[in-house]
C-alpha cells in the first residue's frame, strides 16, 4: 500500500511541476502572437509602400474613349495619326495630330494604313483593305483610260463591320489615302527624271 501511496504522490507531483509549466506553455503563444503582430505590421507597410509608390511619379494621361468604337479601355491605347474626323481630344506628337484608338482597332488602322469608314467609323483590318483594292482595280480595268475618282463609290463594295451595322458604300479615295491613287500623265512627265540623249 505503501507503494501505491508514494505511486499518488508522485503523481501529484508531476501534475503540481505540469501546472507550473502551464505558464510557460501559455507564453510560448504570447510571443507567437507578437511574432505574428510584428509580422503583421511588416506586411502592412509593404502594402503601405506599395499603395504609395502607385500614386508617385507622373500622372498619367486620360485618353478617352476610342474614337473609333467609342469604347472605354484601361489598356493599351494607339496613336491614329491623319484621323478623318474632328475631334476634341487632339494630341500632338513633335507637331504631328493624332488621336487615341484601343488597340483592337489602332492595330487595324495601322495595318491598313488608316482606312476608316467615314459614316459608322469602322476601320478595316489588311485584309478588307484588300479586298476593297481588289474592287478598285476591277474598275479601273473596266474603264477605257482605267482612271477613277477618289470621290466614286467602290462598285460591289459596302461597310461591314465586326461588332455593328453599316452596310453603306465606302468611296474610293477612303481606302487609297492618296497614296495608291494613280498620277497624272502631266503629273507624270513633271517629276520623271529627264532621260539622257
Amino acid at each position: 500500500m505503501a507503494a501505491a501511496t508514494s505511486t499518488t504522490h508522485a503523481a501529484t507531483a508531476a501534475d503540481a511541476a505540469a501546472d507550473a509549466d502551464a505558464p510557460a506553455t501559455t507564453a510560448v503563444p504570447i510571443t507567437h502572437n507578437a511574432t505574428s503582430a510584428a509580422a503583421e505590421k511588416a506586411i502592412e507597410k509593404k502594402q503601405t509602400r506599395h499603395h504609395s509608390s502607385s500614386s508617385a511619379g507622373r500622372p498619367s494621361r486620360v485618353k478617352g474613349p476610342c474614337q473609333a468604337c467609342q469604347e472605354t479601355s484601361d489598356g493599351c491605347m494607339r496613336k491614329a495619326f491623319n484621323w478623318p474626323f474632328p475631334s476634341s481630344s487632339i494630341f500632338n506628337d513633335k507637331g504631328k495630330p493624332f488621336v487615341y484608338l484601343c488597340n483592337k482597332c489602332g492595330l487595324r488602322y495601322n495595318k491598313s494604313g488608316g482606312s476608316v469608314c467615314r459614316h459608322c467609323r469602322w476601320v478595316f483590318c489588311k485584309e478588307e483593305k484588300r479586298k476593297a483594292m481588289q474592287h478598285i482595280d476591277q474598275m479601273r480595268r473596266s474603264r477605257p483610260d482605267g482612271r477613277i475618282d477618289p470621290n466614286e463609290q467602290i462598285e460591289n463594295f459596302v461597310c461591314t463591320p465586326k461588332y455593328w451595322t453599316c452596310g453603306r458604300p465606302w468611296k474610293v479615295g477612303w481606302v487609297l489615302n492618296g497614296d495608291d491613287l494613280p498620277e497624272d500623265d502631266d503629273m507624270d512627265d513633271t517629276y520623271r527624271s529627264p532621260s539622257p540623249h
